[in-house]
């Protein structure tokens, strides 16, 4: 049974491409097989294996330990409320490109392909806020903000930070923009309970779906793409498990199954408001449904209310 999740269908040596497969869409990759397995990584996020017949990714969210510089909120510059320089920010953001899109994108992630992930999956006209990146509580202005920041990989060795906050992604898209949008949809960690949707909609007061982690859970790729181009009735809960293989590599084993000592990737969750409401007036699983205008939205078989 093929999983609503990204999968690897290898390195083709006679074609010199690799395929990559995303709730039934191919992505090929020309290139040798150690740059299939690095582009596979970058779609990936992580070592590719074999799973009953097919390669699933993972990749856990990690905490950075670097303490970030607050400033005042008079400070009218390029700097974010973290201190941080939105020059910095711009770097990752992709606006919509032409007639008939209007989603826009922080991609702060490995790889950087969030958006090539959600054209092929037909997400072009979502009115969405789509943020791939780490996420974890940061205190600032006297009160605790949820903070976005890239993946190692996109940054030095040495490099501390950079920390975003909700105000930060609104000032880089300007008041006309952020009011335009409906969907947001963030892959980072909640493991700390420190994500508050109404820290977004402050910026984005007609946001009505924020799709995120569930309290206390970490965010994981398979996961946060599952909800962004897999309907809710086919979101499947994903296990992790670990071994050292002959080389001595830590191998990631992704199946459908527990088992002893495995680590579940739990569904993201969406919350659902009314516009100008606080309090959403219902959350349930994430699914891609969820993105699309009534009109287009994909038929569910069943509702997966929490």
């Amino acid at each position: 049974m093929r999983l609503c999740s990204s999968i690897l269908n290898g390195w083709k040596p006679g074609e010199g491409r690799c395929e990559f497969r995303l709730c039934g869409k191919n992505i090929a990759h020309e290139g040798s097989g150690a740059e299939c397995h690095k582009a596979g990584r970058g779609l990936q996020k992580y070592p590719i294996l074999l799973v009953a017949g097919l390669a699933l990714f993972q990749s856990a969210f990690t905490e950075a330990e670097a303490a970030p510089v607050e400033r005042s909120p008079s400070v009218q510059d390029e700097r974010g409320q973290f201190g941080f320089d939105l020059v910095g920010l711009r770097k990752f953001y992709t606006p919509p490109l032409g007639p008939g899109e209007s989603n826009h994108y922080f991609d702060l992630w490995e790889g950087r392909n969030t958006r090539e992930i959600a054209v092929v999956h037909g997400l072009t006209n979502n009115n969405a806020l789509i943020i791939n990146s780490h996420g974890k509580g940061l205190s600032s202005w006297g009160d605790r903000h949820y903070a976005y920041y890239p993946h190692a990989s996109l940054l030095g060795p040495r490099a501390r930070g950079p920390y975003f906050s909700a105000a930060d992604l609104a000032r880089v898209l300007g008041p006309v923009s952020a009011d335009k949008i409906h969907n947001i949809v963030i892959s980072g960690c909640n493991s700390e309970n420190s994500f508050d949707a109404n820290q977004l909609r402050k910026y984005f007061p007609n946001a009505t779906n924020i799709t995120h982690t569930a309290p206390g859970q970490l965010g994981y790729q398979p996961m946060f793409l599952q909800a962004l181009t897999c309907p809710t009735e086919a979101i499947q809960i994903l296990y992790e498990t670990s071994r050292t293989n002959r080389r001595g590599e830590a191998e990631y084993l992704i199946g459908k199954k527990p088992s002893l000592g495995a680590t579940k990737f739990s569904p993201y969750i969406a919350e659902l408001y009314r516009p100008g409401d606080r309090n959403p007036f219902r959350t349930q699983i994430a699914g891609r449904e969820l993105l699309d205008p009534p009109n287009e939205a994909p038929a569910c078989a069943a509702s997966k209310s929490l």
